[in-house]
């Protein structure tokens, strides 16, 4: 999927003190360069409250000197949507785009040929997966983290109210497949539910029983759900977007059998390299792409 390419004149003098500042530490002299674990090279706070201007779009003529292809997983699509916009919006000739399905799914893709300078990941796993394969630098960021919650049709027919009801026989249920990081995190969710009494230690098997669809990304659990095609989903609390909030209903996992998940993202070894592939990374990673993501539910990452 390509985001829309945004030309614009910068506005104001504190975004264009942002944009030299994202220029000195993405610039051409280093923006081939793996990112510096150096403290110097992060930001220096991480904040999902934006902080500054919003840049004052204008459209203007300007050819694109150089475009990034970033790999990114689909439960970040309205998020990285508005970031690339927003870094296409700070840099003007920089087009950025942005190629969206399964962690799992963009992992092979790369495996297979396919060219990407960056590439975000909704779990560690399938990073450290590319990585072993070559496919990336060994050094990351993690950028944001997420949590489950369970989504049912808003008629709710199957009158679902709690977690445990998800062991109810009869129940349609549909999560990620085991490869994919949304299935993995909800199977830690029931693994870990069933060692508590007030689930029962065959819950985890029930739930597994009541599942008649395995997703190959969040948003086709989300879909099957708002279609009325099964009861019940396990997505991340982010996919429950204003979009799709008017179709479904939330029920809460509790805090102590919640998978904290966490996003990486890295360079590609892929390709001839980009000057501000780099760049883009530090921009997500700056308070103002942290600002996007939080405004879309992610939590700060690790700075």
């Amino acid at each position: 999927m390509r985001s829309n390419l945004v030309r614009v004149a910068l506005a104001t003098t504190a975004l264009l003190s942002f944009v030299m500042l994202l220029t000195a530490c993405g610039g051409d002299d280093d923006a081939t360069a793996t990112p510096s674990a150096s403290p110097t090279n992060q930001p220096s706070t991480v904040n999902a409250t934006p902080t500054g201007p919003t840049p004052t779009r204008t459209p203007v003529n300007v050819s694109i000197e150089e475009e990034i292809t970033v790999f990114a997983a689909s439960s970040l699509t309205e998020a990285f949507t508005q970031i690339a916009e927003d870094y296409e919006a700070a840099f003007p000739g920089i087009g950025i785009n942005v190629v969206f399905a399964g962690s799992q799914q963009l992992r092979t893709q790369l495996e297979q040929g396919a060219e990407a300078d960056v590439l975000a990941t909704a779990d560690e796993e399938q990073m450290d997966l590319a990585a072993s394969s070559g496919l990336v630098s060994g050094f990351r960021f993690t950028f944001a983290r997420n949590r489950l919650v369970i989504i049912v049709p808003d008629e709710n027919e199957a009158g679902l109210t709690e977690p445990e009801d998800l062991a109810q026989p009869g129940v349609k249920v549909v999560i990620g497949g085991e490869n994919v990081p949304v299935g993995r995190y909800g199977r830690e969710f029931l693994d870990a539910a069933s060692q508590q009494s007030d689930f029962g230690g065959d819950f985890a098997d029930a739930v597994l029983g009541n599942v008649v669809s395995e997703a190959s990304n969040v948003r086709e659990i989300v879909s099957a759900v708002q279609l009325g095609e099964v009861d019940a989903g396990i997505v991340y609390v982010t996919d429950v977007t204003q979009s799709v909030s008017g179709d479904v209903s939330t029920i809460e996992i509790p805090d102590d059998l919640n998978p904290e998940a966490r996003y990486p993202i890295a360079l590609t070894h892929l390709g001839a390299p980009k000057d501000n592939a780099q760049g883009f990374i530090e921009y997500v990673m700056s308070e103002a792409g942290q600002a996007t993501l939080g405004l879309f539910g992610f939590a700060p990452g690790v700075p």
